[in-house]
């Protein structure tokens, strides 16, 4: 499949240091921690995918630089994968419908990142049956350049957390559910289980970095309609 491929100089290098870091020999779930760790403190960038519904769709690939979104793909693929040309599949795959790099077959709303994923077995939602879950109904109209259509979200509230808090692994990927009657998620990121503490990995606009940080302290910072969880099918 041909398809034009924007990667910085710096990829080689930094994809040899995250592995000499994270080696395949590892489980998963320590692969995503010490991936995390080593990239804590690089620099956001905000929308580092850029295109638009006119123009041909390029399909980039950094490790130097992250928005939430691709902090989060490149974690999960960096630690499911064990060479270089696995990692950018998996990766084309976890970021557009069928890998098709295409304007309008990218996962814009997180809502189709999850609903791809899970259709494909790379990610599996969350769902103890202990902690019931809640629906939120929205009409998804943030990206002018896609058609309006209702969705329905389902996750937990954030007073919810400390029920979900046992079922958490190190590696599951949160999904943060926006007020905005338009728009289904705000951020995401990864997580990170130290004994009974979860940790937050994520890309932060406000920090202009990647940063680790209680989960706690994110949702008592921030207001929002409730949170969804996915587990990588890796982790399992």
């Amino acid at each position: 499949m041909n398809f034009p491929q924007v990667v910085p100089p710096d990829f080689d290098e930094n994809y040899r240091f995250l592995c000499r870091h994270a080696p395949p020999s590892l489980m998963y779930t320590e692969r995503v921690e010490r991936i995390c760790e080593v990239l804590e403190g690089y620099p956001y960038r905000t929308d580092p995918l850029g295109g638009g519904p006119r123009e041909t769709e390029e399909f980039r690939v950094s490790l130097s630089f992250f928005d939430c979104v691709t902090f989060m793909e490149s974690v999960m693929a960096l630690a499911a994968t064990s060479r270089d040309q696995e990692f950018m599949n998996f990766l084309r795959h976890l970021r557009y419908r069928d890998g098709v790099v295409d304007y309008f077959h990218r996962c814009h709303y997180m809502t189709d990142w999850i609903e791809v994923n899970c259709a494909a077995g790379r990610v599996l939602r969350l769902s103890p049956a202990l902690v019931p879950e809640r629906q939120w109904s929205r009409v998804l109209s943030a990206m002018p350049a896609l058609d309006a259509r209702p969705t329905v979200i389902h996750g937990w509230p954030k007073e919810a957390f400390r029920r979900v808090r046992p079922f958490i692994r190190s590696g599951d990927l949160v999904f943060f559910i926006s007020l905005r009657k338009n728009l289904d998620y705000f951020h995401t990121g990864v997580l990170l289980r130290r004994h009974v503490h979860i940790l937050l990995a994520h890309a932060g606009k406000s920090r202009g970095k990647v940063v680790i940080m209680p989960l706690a302290a994110f949702l008592k910072e921030h207001r929002m309609s409730g949170m969804t969880i996915v587990r990588p099918a890796a982790a399992m």
